[in-house]
């Protein structure tokens, strides 16, 4: 039997081999999977050896190394100057054995996946967009509301005692703030001379996080006593506008000016009616179009009329619709309805519930309404909806059969408003039809 002996020196030369084996062995497995855990993303390089229905088998250049790397998800990529989008199953058909590429990967549950794939002969760029839809980074910004003690007001902001920890508020930019009643506009070198050493404000700050820290952004300061509100605009939101609220008052009209009229409601109460704008009049009968110039001539102080309008500020409403009974007046605002409820309203049609009366000769029939012709001006009218002629019940273009070209007609309906094509129409939603050439009457069931 042969005996082995070592010297200290051939030992030593044995460790260093197997030091050398086993650190090349454990740096890529050290760059697919410990580097990876954190999905921090990094780039191989290496040749493929085969492409699997999961993705790819690739030697690693320079290092005896095979890596199986995970191509699942769906890709975007580019051969040339030619585009395609797919999953795996499809790109795959794109790369070959033999093939030079850099690999892009992160470690998803301990195994490489990968976020792109290059080549350079033939050029080839592949994105995994899924996955990269899936990794991210979340939200760092959010909204925190305390309350807190006054400790220091400096030039950047505030210091504050919450809860026994002092924490900084940068409050420098623009703001608005109210006092009892004044409100005031400035920077924060004018709002600070407002706020004290000692006392307890409400703050609402936005919460960014830094590289060791997170800054504490004022967006809204508030103080109970003596009271104060500051909000910084530029930071906040826009704030919707609350919808704008239609009111209905009777009255008896005190005074007639430039712009519109005063009208009396009760004992306590008296507005300022704003009627500025194109109307539609119907005076007895007599159709006419104006502005308010031509619509006042209509009316005299004593008259008791029925307003529509828009509330405002200081006791004023701007008007859509004034009604009188005697002598018979109703003026619709055209101007109001076309560019005012336009702004709010982003649909296709809006029904106003204005009631309207028109008379006129029918210009043409549609499959779902008609085409008036009044005072050589084209009205459309539209008839939505189940109709009834007599007894019988049915849609429009069935129960309109009778109503040709020329008939003169009187349509009771509702404003509305449309849009077509960008462009804002005014049109009739009608509930009731009379054909008096034919005598027949229509009515919404």
């Amino acid at each position: 039997m042969m005996k082995l002996s070592f010297t200290k020196k051939t030992i030593a030369i044995i460790l260093i081999v197997l030091l050398i084996t086993l650190t090349s062995y454990y740096v890529a497995s050290a760059t697919l999977s410990a580097k990876n855990r954190g999905k921090k993303a990094i780039t191989i390089r290496g040749e493929v050896l085969e492409v699997t229905d999961k993705g790819l088998k690739v030697k690693l250049l320079g290092k005896n190394r095979t890596v199986s790397i995970t191509c699942a998800g769906y890709w975007a990529w580019k051969i040339d100057e030619t585009r395609y989008n797919g999953s795996w199953a499809e790109l795959k058909a794109f790369i070959h054995p033999g093939d030079i590429l850099a690999i892009t990967v992160v470690g998803v549950k301990g195994k490489p996946v990968a976020v792109k794939i290059v080549r350079k002969e033939p050029k080839l760029i592949a994105v995994n967009v899924g996955l990269l839809k899936k990794a991210r980074k979340p939200k760092t910004k959010r909204i925190l509301r305390f309350k807190g003690t006054v400790e220091d007001v400096t030039d950047y902001g505030l210091k504050l005692k919450v809860a026994n920890k002092t924490l900084t508020v940068m409050c420098r930019g623009s703001w608005i703030w109210r006092i009892g009643n004044e409100t005031h506009r400035g920077n924060w070198s004018s709002l600070k001379s407002e706020i004290h050493v000692g006392e307890i404000l409400k703050i609402a700050a936005l919460a960014t996080k830094g590289n060791r820290t997170i800054h504490l952004i004022a967006l809204v300061i508030v103080r109970d006593e003596p009271p104060l509100k500051a909000v910084r605009p530029s930071l906040l939101k826009k704030v919707r506008r609350p919808k704008t609220r239609i009111v209905k008052v009777n009255g008896t009209i005190t005074g007639i000016g430039d712009t519109g009229f005063t009208l009396k409601v009760n004992e306590n109460l008296t507005i300022n009616v704003v009627c500025k704008g194109v109307w539609a009049i119907n005076a007895s009968g007599e159709r006419d179009i104006g502005n308010w110039t031509k619509l006042k001539e209509y009316l005299t102080e004593g008259d008791i009329v029925r307003v529509v309008g828009v509330r405002g500020g200081n006791n004023t409403v701007a008007a859509i619709l004034i009604e009188r009974l005697e002598p018979p007046l109703k003026a619709v605002n055209l101007a109001y309805i076309k560019k005012g409820i336009e702004k709010r309203f982003k649909g296709k049609y809006k029904n106003t519930h204005i009631k309207v009366t028109l008379k006129g000769a029918v210009s043409k029939v549609t499959l779902t309404g008609l085409i008036v012709d009044q005072d050589g001006k084209k009205v459309i009218i539209v008839c939505p909806g189940k109709w009834k002629k007599g007894e019988e019940e049915n849609l429009w273009f069935i129960v309109s059969s009778d109503i040709k070209k020329g008939d003169s007609v009187t349509i009771k309906g509702y404003i509305c408003i449309a849009k077509l094509k960008g462009k804002t129409l005014i049109l009739i939603e009608a509930y009731e039809i009379t054909d008096e050439t034919k005598g027949i009457t229509l009515t919404r069931a």
